[in-house]
């Protein structure tokens, strides 16, 4: 009866010992993830975050005159498609715009003031590739 009680005791803890150990280093292992993304520059954090967009985003920055106004023509606006997955996104990239492209205005294009200059946007996820060009440098909204 002794040994038996000693075995099983010996199990438990084998058990318990590894299960501890599994957690220990799923934790390190998190913990190291953390640590590597707290090391990158700010650039690199936003690339990993916002991905494609933050580098149209950046080369809308270069090119976009700082004191401009900007309208965003987004594609996803039929109502079937009012809550895809790709209409929350350029939701997302809306909001996002004012962040990376201060100070410039940013309007919708269906709330742009008429008569004023723009610079036109067009983000488009499912284009993809990473090759932006600046279509319409000026346009005025009738």
């Amino acid at each position: 009866m002794d040994i038996r009680r000693m075995y099983i005791s010996f199990a438990i803890g084998v058990w318990m010992s590894m299960y501890f150990a599994y957690l220990f280093f799923g934790q390190c292992r998190i913990m190291s993830n953390c640590l590597s993304v707290c090391f990158l520059s700010m650039e690199e954090k936003y690339k990993i975050i916002d991905g494609e967009f933050y580098l149209f985003m950046t080369y809308c920055k270069r090119n976009i005159p700082e004191h401009a106004s900007v309208a965003l023509a987004n594609v996803r606006e039929s109502q079937e498609k009012r809550f895809s997955k790709q209409w929350i996104q350029s939701e997302y990239y809306i909001q996002k715009l004012p962040y990376y492209l201060f100070p410039r205005k940013i309007y919708r294009i269906h709330d742009a003031p008429a008569g004023e200059p723009l610079y036109i946007i067009l983000y488009d996820r499912e284009a993809g590739g990473s090759h932006f060009e600046l279509r319409y440098q000026e346009a005025f909204i009738p």
